[in-house]
């Protein structure tokens, strides 16, 4: 199930809505359940999102590029942002992506924009407090699309890539122990491969940084694969295949085999790819979802707390969000897609109100919206109570957890697995009953919990038990210890 509530919005109070929207038939079993609440809808100038913390408060921060500016929004640590505010106004031209990395070793977050039609790259050096030193421009190719750091030269000083569409390949920039970065010349993409959206990442295991980038081609779309190497240059590898028009690019580890993963939004396609690793450089055939109308961003989080990653997409003219559920297998489960008012640009994920819980960021028209996660956790709402008992007595332990699907129980005494065996009944239910008590049942009893969206163990109740002992007046109960 995936769910959207309106909770607040800052043009006008709004009665609280519920929204629910079920989930799409698939082969798979039934994902844990997706709700968000939204929180906040203001204005914004910003096309694009990055999270970070730019002034050391602890709190996440929205960024992304607008009119020759970068659009800040300081988060508040609630799940709500600040007001629009421009920063690192320095080009005369739109901007039309920007990176937040740590471009200089220094541990402050650093923003690097692009401006397609300056052909420049911007690097703004961070102060750590929310503020930036003057932006230096450095010269690209024609039809800059994305910018990022990356280490190349076998230097420890990051290094600046930034992919030139038309020109079919990449400016490379190398980082020096000032901070400034020293022209390292062009690559070749590939013939008319016509290069995009860029993740950088070690996805064939050798300790060295590589360059992944969209194929935008529409003769040949997919990711091409530029690695790295020893000798401090990239080397282009194969290009693999997806649907057409990869717009926005995500590394991440859908399948949990320790190995990186690849989905592309595909623009002209209506449709994601997920082509997964072999974790030597080389992918998977591609395997695609459909989704909304000319699809431009997604993001990768957890939404449901499954321990799976799950993929928002960004579907900018259906004016709709695309919503799939990770598995085990890496396949992706549809939920339902949601329709927010006017043109979602851009998604990203990010735990905004610091509650454990990735929330929801979009970007549509000149809005921004939060929404804040309310996805159940399975928890316990009572923990089983110790019990002293005599011997031929019946005890009865019990636990309550939240709901949530297919949970199930395994109740366990000094943390071996019980069964029911007649006398011990329950042993896989919210209610363990031991019958005929005796001295050896004593010790500490606790449920293990698990359902699709996690597990966790309930606190020990221990159990002790007495006989009483025929005999003179004198004679005292006869007790079981409980081990430590």
């Amino acid at each position: 199930m995936l769910s959207f509530r309106r909770l607040h919005d800052s043009r006008s109070c709004l009665s609280t809505a519920l929204f629910v929207f079920a989930i799409a038939q698939h082969s798979f079993a039934a994902p844990c359940p997706i709700e968000f609440e939204l929180l906040q809808d203001q204005p914004t100038s910003a096309v694009g999102l990055q999270i970070g913390d730019f002034n050391g408060d602890l709190n996440l921060d929205v960024v992304g590029p607008g009119n020759t500016c970068a659009i800040m929004h300081f988060g508040n640590g609630d799940g709500t942002l600040g007001p629009p505010t421009g920063v690192s106004c320095a080009s005369s031209f739109s901007l039309t992506t920007i990176t937040a990395a740590d471009a200089i070793n220094d541990g402050k977050l650093d923003l690097i924009a692009v401006s397609q039609f300056a052909r420049t790259v911007y690097v703004a050096r961070g102060n750590g407090n929310g503020t930036f030193q003057a932006t230096v421009a450095y010269a690209t190719g024609f039809s800059p699309d994305t910018a990022a750091i990356s280490l190349i030269n076998n230097d420890p000083y990051p290094d600046l890539v930034v992919s030139n569409t038309n020109d079919h390949n990449l400016t490379l920039y190398f980082g020096t122990v000032t901070g400034d970065f020293l022209p390292g010349g062009t690559i070749s993409t590939g013939t008319f491969s016509l290069p995009g959206d860029i993740a950088v990442a070690d996805v064939n295991g050798d300790g060295r940084q590589d360059v992944l980038l969209t194929n935008k081609s529409a003769s040949t779309p997919g990711v091409t694969v530029m690695l790295g190497s020893a000798a401090g240059v990239l080397v282009q590898g194969a290009n693999w295949s997806t649907d057409n028009g990869p717009q926005a690019l995500v590394l991440t580890d859908l399948n949990r085999d320790s190995k990186l993963d690849v989905i592309t939004a595909n623009f002209f396609s209506n449709t994601i790819s997920v082509l997964l690793g072999n974790g030597d450089g080389t992918f998977r055939p591609q395997t695609h979802y459909p989704v909304g109308t000319n699809p431009f961003d997604l993001a990768v989080g957890d939404l449901n707390g499954d321990g799976m990653p799950d993929v928002v997409v960004a579907n900018i003219n259906s004016n709709s969000i695309s919503v799939y559920s990770g598995d085990a297998s890496g396949a992706l489960l549809p939920q339902a897609t949601v329709f927010p008012s006017g043109s979602p640009y851009a998604v990203a994920i990010a735990d905004l109100n610091r509650d454990g819980k990735p929330d929801l960021i979009v970007s549509r028209g000149n809005r921004l919206l939060v929404y804040a996660n309310r996805s159940p956790s399975l928890s316990i709402t009572q923990q089983p109570q110790s019990h002293v008992a005599q011997t031929g007595e019946s005890v009865v332990f019990s636990v309550a957890v939240s709901s949530g699907p297919e949970i199930t129980y395994q109740w366990r005494k000094n943390g071996v697995n019980l069964v029911d065996d007649g006398r011990i009944d329950g042993a896989y239910s919210e209610t363990l009953t031991i019958h005929d008590a005796m001295l050896g049942d004593a010790g500490k009893y606790t449920v293990f919990i698990t359902n699709p969206c996690g597990s966790l163990t309930s606190a020990p109740a221990n159990l002790r038990l007495y006989a009483v002992v025929d005999g003179p007046p004198s004679s005292a109960p006869i007790e079981t210890p409980i081990p430590n």
